[in-house]
Parts: C-alpha cells; structure tokens; sequence
C-alpha cells in the first residue's frame, strides 16, 4: 500500500494573449510581459492551493483547487495612477462568478462581482469606476473571493490607454 498518485488533469489550452504594447503595462502575472513585482499567495487561513502549470501551447498558469478566497500579496506598495485599469484571464469548467478587488493601505477593498462562463473569461476593470474608493497610489495586494472550486489565472496586468505616461 504505498502513495496514490495524484489524478492526472487535462488543462485548457492557454489564455488569449495579450496584446498591449508592453509600456501600457504594470505586469503582475504573465509570459507576455515582464513582471514588475514579485508576488506571494498569502496565508491568512485560506484553503485554497496554487500550482503553476504548462498550458497546452507551452504558455504557463496557476492552477486553483479547493477554492475558498485567494490573496497575492505583492512584495512593495505600488502607485497605480498611471495604470488605472486592471486586467485578467480566468478559466472555469462551467458558469458561475468570482469576487475581485484590489487592496490598498489601510486595509481597504471592495469586492466586485464578476459572472463567468465557461472556458476563458478576459476581464477588464475599471479600478476607479468599478471599485468604491480605490486609492490607486497605495496597492498592495490583490484579492479574489467566492471563487469557482477549480479555476486558472492568467496574464494578470494593470495598463493604460496609452495617452497617460508611466
């Protein structure tokens, strides 16, 4: 009676790329752009796990199970003026919804819900319209909450329109 090998998953092909010059964007996760931080999954109790994978097409993801909240804490306080909006590619098995928000100082945030259907959801915030009070010069974290049970995240950036300079 020795070890059980964990199931083999079939993952989804990869995330539609990105086409933003690179300039426009403030990279968190991603093969497209060069990260401009380096991020941890947060403690905090949460049940969730992570794991990065090798998408169909070679192009790499986190991979969710067990999902209950998720947190990526980023490793310095960030000024986002300069890239008001958010972007990010989630893969789901079937229809449902998850939570976002970014979290700046003083430990503020405010979850926006988001429907998802199945396959790769490319979602695009609006940090300022969408989310009640941001305070754009002080992110620090990122947070994701009633989540699918099993989900990927991909190419996730803050960017511009390209008329506002970094």
């Amino acid at each position: 009676a020795g070890a059980v090998a964990p199931p083999e998953v079939d993952h989804p092909d990869a995330a539609p790329a990105p086409t933003l010059p690179a300039a426009q964007v403030f990279s968190i996760y991603s093969d497209v752009y060069t990260s401009s931080v380096i991020r941890v999954t947060g403690g905090w109790g949460l049940a969730t796990k992570e794991e990065e994978v090798v998408l169909a097409e070679g192009d790499k993801a986190f991979y969710y199970t067990n999902c209950n909240y998720l947190g990526w804490e980023l490793n310095s306080t960030y000024d986002m003026t300069a890239y008001p909006m958010l972007h990010l590619d989630i893969y789901v098995a079937t229809t449902g919804s998850i939570q976002f928000s970014p979290v700046w100082q003083t430990e503020k945030e405010y979850l926006k819900t988001y429907n998802l259907q199945a396959g790769w959801n490319s979602i695009d915030v609006d940090l300022e319209a969408e989310i009640t009070g941001v305070n754009l010069t002080t992110i620090y974290q990122l947070k994701w909450a009633t989540m699918p049970a099993t989900c990927y995240i991909d190419n996730v950036y803050f960017f511009n329109d390209g008329t506002t300079e970094p």
